[in-house]
């Protein structure tokens, strides 16, 4: 049996699956597929960014 990945049913799962498995870029593309408001989205963005999983690029885009 196959473990879920960390973060899987979370904020951050959702986040992470729309960049990774949707290939999605933008704030807005990432916050409207993982059905997050702004400031949930905020919230768990600044969390991913300070554990060094993901970067908010200057020309709005994500990168792990």
């Amino acid at each position: 049996m196959s473990k879920k990945p960390k973060y899987w049913d979370s904020w951050k799962g959702r986040i992470l699956r729309a960049i990774i498995l949707d290939k999605l870029e933008t704030w807005t593309e990432v916050r409207e597929r993982a059905g997050l408001e702004q400031r949930q989205m905020f919230k768990v963005v600044r969390e991913l960014q300070r554990l060094g999983i993901l970067e908010y690029l200057d020309d709005k885009r994500f990168r792990m």
